[in-house]
């Protein structure tokens, strides 16, 4: 083909342009709100883009009009080889994929954040043992009270509080707690510091409390049930938080905006598992936790069992490591488009 002057290259883009606006126009549109004449259209506009991109890299590869083309191909060629989907792949993808490379992204935030919650248990603990008053700081008079006359608050939640109500109650509590987690790490991630801080003392000095007393045992009886993923929960929630604000801090060349995206995009997928395990853990602990009749064994089963089957979950259920830093096939792979250039879909 020889190349067109400057006038044939101009009658060239006068007469292209309605179709690569057609394009973008069918492909803007959801797949299932396509009808069959639309993707064959797509389909057949395929050859034909490809050959409208090598036209215009070879006549005029710095133009703006060559950069969009070469977008719109990575787009058309995204979504003509994109695998056919299901609610249900769907939801198997989010569980088996998108879940645990999320935990491996987390990695390092999840480290710091149950390091500091470990430090400010036993700092809590520290406080409570040494300067027994500064218990007043986190137990209402009540509270204190119960465990000074060797009860716990949790002694009359069996058969006054209906289970139903109770578990309610406590799943909305946990889960409003994780939520916050995550989104005071907006502020660039020292509120999510503060929440993972203010639970880790309270659970050391609440234990130092009722160790004093002689009533720490009956405490980690209701609690171990429910309690291990409980935890867990807030802690990932504050990483998630963490990672947020240390993506505001410090965005790098994308911008505070692009920057927050992409990490919610990344890391949102997390809560897929966490909410529905809050809930979990709201009827254990409504139903479970304040019953007097089940033993030691039972509830530490539960426990470790519901822990067991939760990091299941974050792991995908299958081989992916919980912590492992490869990176996304499909969103660090280059896309093969048209020979001579790799442009890679928006």
């Amino acid at each position: 083909m020889s190349a067109p002057g400057a006038s044939g290259l101009k009658r060239w883009l006068e007469g292209r342009v309605e179709s690569w606006r057609e394009i973008d126009r069918l492909l803007a549109k959801p797949a299932k709100a396509r009808d069959l004449d639309e993707a064959r259209r797509l389909l057949a506009a395929y050859r034909s883009l490809g050959r409208d991109l090598a036209l215009a890299r070879r006549e005029m590869p710095d133009a703006r009009t060559t950069t969009a083309l070469g977008a719109l191909y990575g787009r058309l060629h995204a979504e003509i080889n994109r695998p056919a989907t299901s609610r249900w792949h769907g939801f198997v993808e989010l569980y088996r994929q998108r879940v645990p490379r999320a935990m491996a992204r987390l990695q390092r935030e999840l480290g710091l954040v149950v390091a500091l919650f470990f430090v400010s248990a036993f700092a809590g603990w520290v406080c409570v043992n040494f300067i027994p008053g500064t218990v007043e700081l986190v137990l209402d008079p009540g509270a204190i009270a119960l465990v000074q006359n060797g009860g716990l608050w949790t002694d009359d939640l069996h058969g006054v509080v209906p289970p139903s109500e109770l578990s309610t109650s406590i799943m909305t509590n946990n889960i409003m707690v994780t939520i916050w987690a995550v989104l005071l790490g907006l502020f660039f991630g020292f509120g999510t510091l503060w929440i993972v801080i203010l639970n880790g003392v309270l659970l050391g000095a609440v234990f130092a409390f009722t160790g004093r007393y002689g009533v720490a045992d009956d405490l980690a009886r209701f609690v171990i049930a429910h309690g291990i993923v409980e935890i867990s929960v807030i802690l990932i929630g504050g990483a998630i938080g963490l990672r947020l604000g240390l993506a505001l801090a410090r965005p790098g060349l994308l911008g505070r905006g692009e920057a927050l995206r992409e990490e919610s995009n990344a890391l949102f997928p997390i809560l897929a598992v966490v909410i529905p395990a809050l809930v979990v853990c709201g009827v254990i602990e409504g139903y479970i936790s304040p019953d007097p009749d089940i033993g030691w064994l039972s509830r530490t089963l539960i426990g470790v069992g519901w822990m067991v089957i939760f990091v299941a979950l974050l792991r995908g259920m299958h081989g992916v490591r919980l912590f492992d830093p490869r990176p996304d096939p499909v969103l660090d792979s280059d896309l093969p488009l048209a020979p001579q250039a790799r442009v890679p879909a928006p």
